[in-house]
């Protein structure tokens, strides 16, 4: 078991705990352009607020909040396993929010599961100070067999049809929107997919 853990210090702006991917942004620099409240005089007061449990050979967390839930206003924090399994957990609590297991196809015996982090869809909302996520948000997922699932971020329900996008078994990063599209990185490996970058039209599917 891989035990997953954030670290906190100070309540932040409501905008400014989105993660979309793995580092941040599409461009994945490790940057988060809204943080207004951590300083070289108060990073000192970082703590450890919780520690998690969960399935094994997890990828990085995404983010999203505060989002709009059946059970009130929540900041979520998503992780999948190589096992293809996409966990919610409550950022202020600890606890797994919701799960949602992808029952996949056949994939080669090479394969190393789910390995790409999701990736959430960029706000579309005109102002970019509104408080709250609309909780029908995209969490976009790659399953082991090369699927793209749309989910809902505050249930983990489908948003949308399946896509079959990655040749099963591809060793997959780097997933993320970019406008009406979504991008990511296999690879050599497994599954055929070899170096490369592929994008897949949302709406198209193609």
């Amino acid at each position: 078991m891989r035990t997953v853990f954030l670290t906190f210090a100070l309540l932040s702006a409501a905008s400014a705990a989105d993660w979309l991917n793995e580092g941040g942004d599409a461009q994945h620099s490790g940057w988060q352009r809204n943080e207004k409240q951590l300083t070289a005089a108060n990073v000192h007061d970082l703590k450890l607020l919780w520690m998690r449990s969960l399935d094994s050979a997890l990828t990085a967390p995404t983010m999203l909040g505060p989002i709009i839930t059946h059970r009130g206003i929540k900041e979520l924090v998503f992780i999948a396993s190589a096992s293809n399994t996409v966990y919610a957990v409550d950022a202020d609590l600890g606890r797994v929010f919701w799960k949602r297991h992808f029952e996949t196809g056949p994939v080669p015996l090479c394969s190393a599961g789910l390995t790409a982090t999701p990736a959430i869809a960029p706000s579309t909302n005109a102002n970019p100070n509104a408080e709250w996520s609309s909780p029908l948000r995209s969490i976009y997922v790659v399953s082991s067999d090369g699927t793209l699932h749309a989910i809902r971020a505050s249930d983990g329900e489908d948003l949308a049809a399946p896509m079959r996008f990655l040749p099963p078994g591809a060793i997959a990063s780097n997933l993320a929107v970019a406008g009406d599209s979504i991008h990511a990185l296999t690879a050599a490996g497994c599954g055929q997919a070899g170096d490369a970058e592929w994008w897949i039209g949302l709406a198209s599917g193609k």
